[in-house]
């Protein structure tokens, strides 16, 4: 098992940009603002900015959401479960 890592900045046009390493590997990720914007304000009913960090409260949200919908099956990735105890959470690399 290798290193894995992630560091993240905003770019001048307001995307979210993160350089992940893991596994010898390296490649790059942008998060969708706008979406993500549009998916903290419409799904989850908050107002203003949407934060740059996903808190554990928000986490759990989200999956609850996912396990109160309609669908006969739900997967959810480890990750997402680990989410939401910040302890169990990765430390911020910056």
């Amino acid at each position: 098992m290798g290193i894995t890592f992630s560091i993240g900045y905003r770019t001048q046009w307001g995307e979210s940009l993160f350089l992940v390493w893991q596994g010898g590997r390296a490649a790059m990720q942008y998060q969708d603002s706008e979406l993500t914007a549009r998916y903290y304000r419409e799904i989850l009913g908050e107002d203003g900015e949407a934060p740059l960090v996903c808190t554990p409260e928000i986490c759990e949200r989200i999956l609850k959401a996912h396990l109160e919908s309609p669908a006969m099956l739900v997967i959810l990735p480890l990750q997402d479960w680990l989410s939401i105890d910040g302890k169990l959470r990765a430390a911020d690399p910056s």
